[in-house]
């Protein structure tokens, strides 16, 4: 039997592959997740959704928000569990600190490395920053590049990666929301309910500070409105939020809260404003408008649909498109219905059969044509 290890640091990591944990399951494939740390207890939460318990954690310490403290501690942490476990491949997703540090561990120590959510490109290495770096260079080191969309498997050729190492599947949160649907019943609510986030690090200061004022303006505006603010556990985000918003009655602050908790609020909002990734996706594959709190976004299938409108950071704006939105209901009615463009809900079922299929070759060829050795030292 195979084994793969899978690098997991953040929620939104965890999210995206516990589907493909599941479907690995029904492979001959082992599958052997590890948590760096990165959210330590919100990451946990997000598996528990899907009945999944991390097999290890890393002893490391995140470096507090140091990047370079991070990445090293995550490096050199999967080089010794490659070393314990010696897997056939080591699975990372997305863009992550955690991800690329995993992915570079795998590629210093010979391991075959699979990219899930691969091919995603902003064309700004400062925004998002880190994230848009990692990824550019994990797609580089990948055997396998798992792309959610034809636009990301595009991205990856036009930088020259071979057409054998990607692989268009589809998007694995939308595989998530198929998961948790059956299960997470939405949360009852009078009038529109408005779903907040606002943490990407070239967000904070300024960008931050307008986003909390055009949600305070509309909040006052109004009454009947109910927002319901995902508040990031970094202090950068966080003392910004509560400073400008505590004290709006219909503005509910929810810390860090767990997944099954946030989806139930998911599924019954009216609309999503956000800096995230993912809750792009995911509000485009439910059919809830998406306003993306950024100058550019590097999943342009959501804005390409007709699901999400790139919004910015100015209070006017903001304040502006939410009102547009949810006061005329032809453009309601155009952005809020269901779009597949992020996949059907069956990503992992694609990437566990690929990677089954693959390493099963491998294992068969090993005698005449053995892997390269680990290269724990120099």
């Amino acid at each position: 039997m195979s084994r793969v290890l899978i690098i997991a640091g953040t929620r939104p990591e965890a999210i995206k592959l516990a589907p493909l944990v599941l479907a690995l399951r029904r492979t001959d494939v082992r599958p052997v997740l590890c948590l760096t740390g990165q959210h330590p207890r919100i990451a946990q939460e997000a598996l528990d959704v899907f009945a999944i318990e991390a097999d290890c954690r890393m002893e490391c310490v995140p470096g507090g928000g140091d990047l370079c403290r991070m990445a090293a501690g995550v490096v050199a942490s999967t080089g010794r569990l490659i070393d314990e476990t010696r897997p056939d491949a080591l699975i990372v997703q997305g863009d992550t600190l955690s991800a690329f540090a995993g992915g570079l561990a795998a590629a210093l120590r010979r391991v075959p490395l699979a990219h899930v959510e691969a091919g995603l490109r902003s064309g700004s290495n400062d925004d998002p920053f880190p994230e848009e770096i990692s990824r550019r260079q994990l797609s580089h080191i990948a055997t396998w590049n798992f792309a959610p969309t034809p636009a990301a498997a595009d991205n990856l050729r036009a930088e020259g990666i071979d057409a054998g190492r990607i692989h268009v599947v589809g998007n694995t949160v939308v595989d998530a929301l198929r998961f948790a649907r059956a299960s997470i019943e939405p949360r009852d609510t009078d009038g529109p309910l408005l779903l907040v986030t606002a943490h990407r690090r070239e967000n904070w200061g300024d960008p931050l500070v307008r986003i909390c004022e055009a949600v305070r303006e509309l909040a006052q505006r109004h009454r009947d409105w109910r927002f319901v603010f995902s508040v990031h556990p970094n202090p950068n985000v966080g003392d910004v939020v509560r400073r400008l918003l505590a004290d709006q009655s219909n503005v509910t602050l929810l810390d860090a809260p767990r997944y099954d908790e946030w989806l139930r609020y998911l599924f019954a909002c009216t609309l999503i404003l956000t800096d995230s990734g993912g809750m792009q996706e995911e509000g485009c594959a439910i059919g809830r408008p998406v306003l993306v709190l950024r100058e550019r976004t590097e999943r342009p299938e959501a804005v390409a649909s007709g699901a999400a409108v790139i919004c910015g950071t100015q209070q006017d704006r903001i304040v502006a498109q939410c009102e547009r939105v949810l006061t005329d209901a032809g453009v309601y009615a155009r952005m809020a219905r269901p779009r597949d463009v992020y996949g059907d809900g069956y990503a992992s079922e694609r990437i566990a059969a690929i990677l089954a299929r693959d390493l099963a070759n491998a294992r068969r060829n090993e005698a005449s044509a053995p892997r390269p050795a680990y290269a724990a030292t120099t």
